[in-house]
């Protein structure tokens, strides 16, 4: 199991994620892997020159490396899964799209993360291109040339230091923008991703692999504000919502949030009841929707026959992060330590000076015999006849929902098609 750590390509490192809970108790061998982040990473010129994706290439390689190394620590070459979180979920669903990784894994875990969703690549309608911000980079660090060559050239001349801080410098300028700056960019037929994600997918240009998606419940909650717990206003939606979408350049924001609240939430009449609603749409439009509209776009594929695929929704909260909000409920990467079954690494952040209750542990023992299992053998639940989790396929949309008692669930399929259909309109 290879894992890719999260952080917008922007910020983590392996070295956060302990896979040694993981490999005892599901007996599989985990590797982590680094790769570069930031301007190191995806600082590019929209050409040749400076193409970008070198964070990509870092995953490939490792991947490379693995199939070459891994019967060295008892692993077989042919049984790879590659699994990662957020930016991490978003790598993994690239890496099944590139065709420099053919051959490389057999199986994907996709977690809050895909190729669809609008933070996984960069866009025509995000607000910093990757030439504007390779420009801003060159300001900052001295290189005021206006061709891509000569800006080369400069940056090659300047100290690793020098341009970390360039990086820096620019994040700072805007601080809401540290998790979208740096981001995959299409590059062309030759290079790591050669066509927008949904023109692949709708080619069935993909590996065809195990796949298992998957997102937490309310994804994102850590990113909607109540300092007074009361509840929101209309208003205080439309601006939740806005402040959202700030990263994208939409035809009529204004519009497109009246829109939003007019459809979905303009009829609660509670404060309480507009906010977990207001959580949902959010988290539908960022992370929910593009998920399992990709997973629908591969299982509907004439050219992917012969494999499974699963859909997950995580929404066990348990004891964690006791100064966090309840209301805020189960929030983008909430299932993290449940996965690496809590390494003492992770408690200060995700328990403070509490322990993992027991029923925290049993979560954590099902999530790991869980990825395990489909890591192992393809299906989630091949060694838990008790539990039973369908297959997601074009004529049963359902997922399983992960809490201290499993239950399967169909997928509103119309209206997550309607949120993704106006979202289209909107920023693509």
């Amino acid at each position: 199991m290879v894992w890719i750590h999260g952080g917008g390509f922007f910020l983590g490192t392996s070295s956060d994620y302990d896979g040694s809970i993981l490999a005892s108790q599901g007996q599989v061998i985990v590797v982590t892997l680094n790769y570069r982040l930031g301007a190191l990473g995806f600082l590019s010129t929209e050409d040749d020159i400076i193409p970008g994706n070198f964070g990509m290439l870092d995953q490939v390689m490792a991947l490379k490396w693995v199939r070459l190394n891994i019967r060295q620590f008892g692993g077989d070459p042919g049984q790879v899964t590659v699994l990662g979180q957020s930016a991490g979920g978003h790598s993994v669903s690239l890496l099944s799209l590139s065709p420099l990784t053919a051959g490389l894994f057999q199986r994907a875990i996709i977690q809050s993360g895909a190729s669809l969703t609008p933070s996984s690549i960069s866009r025509t309608s995000d607000i910093y291109s990757p030439k504007k911000i390779s420009s801003k980079i060159g300001a900052k660090i001295g290189c005021l040339q206006l061709n891509s060559s000569s800006l080369l050239n400069c940056l090659r001349s300047k100290s690793l230091q020098d341009l970390l801080k360039a990086d820096l410098d620019t994040v700072a300028e805007d601080e809401s923008s540290f998790l979208i700056l740096w981001k995959p960019r299409v590059d062309g037929p030759l290079g790591f991703l050669p066509e927008h994600p949904r023109r692949l997918l709708a080619k069935g240009l993909f590996h065809n692999v195990d796949t298992m998606h998957g997102f937490c419940a309310n994804e994102m909650g850590a990113f909607v504000n109540d300092t007074e717990n009361d509840g929101v206003t209309l208003e205080e939606c439309m601006e939740s919502i806005l402040l959202n979408f700030y990263p994208f350049i939409m035809r009529n924001k204004s519009k497109f949030a009246e829109q939003v609240v007019k459809n979905y939430i303009q009829g609660l009449v509670s404060p309480i009841a507009r906010r977990s609603k207001l959580i949902a749409v959010i988290s539908d439009f960022q992370m929910t929707t593009p998920i399992t509209h990709e997973v629908e776009s591969i299982v509907t594929s004439a050219k992917a026959p012969g494999k499974r695929h699963f859909l997950y929704r995580f929404s066990y909260r348990g004891s964690l992060l006791p100064q966090y909000p309840r209301w805020k409920g189960v929030s983008h990467a909430l299932e993290l330590p449940f996965l690496f079954g809590f390494p003492r690494e992770m408690h200060s952040f995700w328990l403070g000076d509490h322990e993992p209750t027991p029923t925290d542990r049993k979560v954590s023992e099902l999530v790991i015999q869980t990825w395990s299992n489909f890591a192992k053998y393809g299906h989630p639940t091949q060694q838990s006849p008790s539990s039973s989790w369908p297959e997601f396929t074009s004529r049963q949309r359902l997922l399983l929902d992960i809490t201290e008692r499993l239950a399967v669930q169909a997928v509103d399929w119309a209206y997550h098609e309607s949120l993704y259909q106006l979202m289209n309109t909107c920023l693509f």
